[in-house]
C-alpha cells in the first residue's frame, strides 16, 4: 500500500512540474525593469522562456497612454514592439500574456528618461 502512494505521489509531481515548465515566465526586457536612460529606445521588448501569445501590452506616462497593443494571434518567445518618440519621464509598460497551457501572466516594466 505504502509502495502505491509513493508511485502515486510521484506521479502527481511529475504532472505538476511539466506544468510549471510551460508556463512563460518573464526572461528579459529592454528596458529592463527600473531602467534610467539618457536616451529614448526605439522598442520595447519582452522575451520569455517559452512560447506564449501577447495579450496586451500598454505603455502609460502618468495619466496618458502613449501605447496600447493587443496581439492574441501569434505565440513567440520574444516580442520587440517600435515605440514612438518619447519624452522624459517615468513610464509604465504593462504586459499580459496567455502561455500554450492557458496560464495567464501578467507585469510591469518601469523605466524613466531622463533626457540628459
Amino acid at each position: 500500500m505504502f509502495k502505491r502512494m509513493l508511485s502515486v505521489a510521484g506521479i502527481l509531481c511529475i504532472l505538476f512540474i511539466g506544468q510549471a515548465h510551460a508556463h512563460a515566465m518573464l526572461e528579459n526586457s529592454s528596458p529592463a525593469n527600473n531602467a534610467v536612460l539618457a536616451t529614448a529606445p526605439k522598442n520595447f521588448s519582452l522575451t520569455f522562456g517559452h512560447p506564449t501569445k501577447l495579450i496586451m501590452l500598454k505603455l502609460v506616462k502618468g495619466e496618458e497612454v502613449i501605447l496600447l497593443r493587443v496581439d492574441s494571434e501569434h505565440g513567440a518567445k520574444g516580442f520587440s514592439i517600435p515605440l514612438p518618440s518619447l519624452g522624459p519621464g517615468k513610464y509604465a509598460a504593462t504586459w499580459s500574456t496567455l502561455s500554450d497551457d492557458g496560464h495567464p501572466m501578467k507585469g510591469t516594466i518601469t523605466f524613466t528618461l531622463t533626457g540628459k
